[in-house]
């Protein structure tokens, strides 16, 4: 349930702008699941990358993202997947 309250804490401070991308704040434990790097890394995805892919997730009803973004295709090919997908996964 606590995962649950912080999607719709989360839900509530992202932008209302479609032409904007949001960020959600990553937790911890999704920090330490995911496969981030700095900005000069090659692989993996920043920290600010994984929040917009998060934000994303959120906004299409994506529960349970971090199971479900790969560190392996592009950040942009990841916001496709989260959009594309709109809580079908």
């Amino acid at each position: 349930m606590e995962e649950f309250d912080k999607f719709i804490i989360e839900s509530s401070r992202m932008s209302e702008d479609e032409n904007k991308i949001s960020q959600a704040t990553l937790t911890d434990s999704e920090i330490s699941r995911l496969n981030t790097t700095n900005q000069h890394g090659d692989n993996g995805l920043t920290v600010n990358e994984y929040q917009s892919i998060k934000a994303k997730a959120i906004e299409n009803g994506i529960m349970g993202w971090t199971s479900k973004v790969d560190s392996t295709p592009s950040y942009h090919e990841n916001l496709s997947l989260m959009e594309k997908n709109n809580g079908n996964y």
